[in-house]
């Protein structure tokens, strides 16, 4: 008998601090989350391959390679997360990337502008595509009523493999859900982490290689640890983010954004404090830190609000209402 390899587990969607909205600090490094993931002390969510994706940028993934050692690349899987506006489209999707370098990356970002010319791309060339949190967009975008949420079902008809986001509430991940399975397509689960969360969910699938291991996820010879964002999880993602801006020794700060850059007040407010280095210090830091796990209260309970709000016109929404779940269908009517 041929014995059954080991399975591997990787977290396909993980922000450093390189992307925009990820607060500079030591903790969100690329090399120090990809020892975190990869820590034989975290039983419950030690990874084998890691990999970042970036919002727009592989020079994430490139500090990292630089800096380790040879044998520790092959666990390092190469992605991006791409934001595409395709003009046919009419509102912002996020695609993940994978098994590509940043020299192909720079290809797409001077020649790609819709999706068939991102699969035009990416299909010969052996790049693994991903279509993130379908039940995501930009706030300006749905209430300004851009989001045609119909074509939310056309996009994903398009994909291989559809994300079940952890930073998603669990009504939304349930139309996820429900969406890929009547349309046949593979999920795959993860964190989507701004806050080094690493692993919160994540995939299992044989692989010695990365690219066999992603062969095997993409063909749904692999399995899913799910997780879904609720209050009390986004409250401690929140004070996570604040904790590791205090605690950072180093002369500047800048955190451009808080909880997905969807909060500037909040996110401006931590800039001004946090980058007086009289205010990291002793006692006022302690009260600097009090003052904003507070205020991060109401504001984690506004973004709730929010999703359900946006779950609501989902559900009222003829194309996409089957998909979310009976509770949200009553409440929209």
């Amino acid at each position: 008998m041929v014995p059954m390899k080991r399975l591997r587990r990787a977290d396909l969607h993980l922000h450093s601090n390189v992307s925009y909205d990820v607060p500079e600090v030591a903790a969100l490094l690329p090399r120090a989350l990809f020892e975190k993931a990869l820590d034989p002390r975290r039983a419950d969510r030690r990874l084998d391959y890691f990999t970042l994706t970036d919002h727009d940028t592989m020079a994430g993934w490139e500090q990292l390679v630089r800096q380790l050692p040879e044998a520790d690349r092959a666990f390092v899987i190469p992605g991006v997360e791409h934001t595409l506006c395709d003009p046919g489209i009419g509102f912002t999707i996020h695609v993940n990337l994978f098994m590509l370098d940043p020299d192909q990356y720079a290809e797409i970002r001077r020649q790609v502008v819709t999706l068939d010319e991102l699969f035009d791309y990416c299909l010969p060339r052996g790049i693994f595509m991903q279509y993130n949190h379908p039940t995501w967009f930009e706030l300006d975008e749905w209430r300004s009523d851009r989001v045609e949420f119909g074509k939310v079902r056309q996009i994903a008809a398009n994909f291989q493999v559809i994300e079940l986001n952890a930073g998603r509430p669990g009504r939304l991940n349930a139309a996820t859900v429900s969406l890929a399975g009547n349309l046949g397509k593979v999920l795959t689960s993860n964190s989507d982490s701004h806050s080094g969360d690493v692993g919160l969910s994540s995939n299992c699938a044989q692989g010695d290689g990365a690219r066999e291991f992603l062969a095997n996820i993409w063909a749904g010879r692999g399995s899913i640890v799910t997780s879904d964002m609720t209050y009390d999880g986004m409250l401690t993602v929140v004070h996570d983010m604040i904790d590791n801006v205090l605690n950072e020794r180093g002369e500047r700060i800048v955190a451009d954004s808080v909880l997905q850059h969807q909060h500037r007040a909040v996110a401006l407010l931590v800039r001004h404090l946090v980058n007086s280095r009289r205010l990291r210090r002793g006692p006022a830091r302690e009260m600097v830190r009090l003052v904003l796990k507070q205020i991060s209260r109401p504001v984690v309970s506004r973004w709730l609000d929010r999703e359900h709000e946006l779950a609501r016109r989902l559900a009222a929404d003829s194309a996409l209402g089957a998909h979310v779940p009976l509770t949200e269908r009553a409440g929209a009517a």
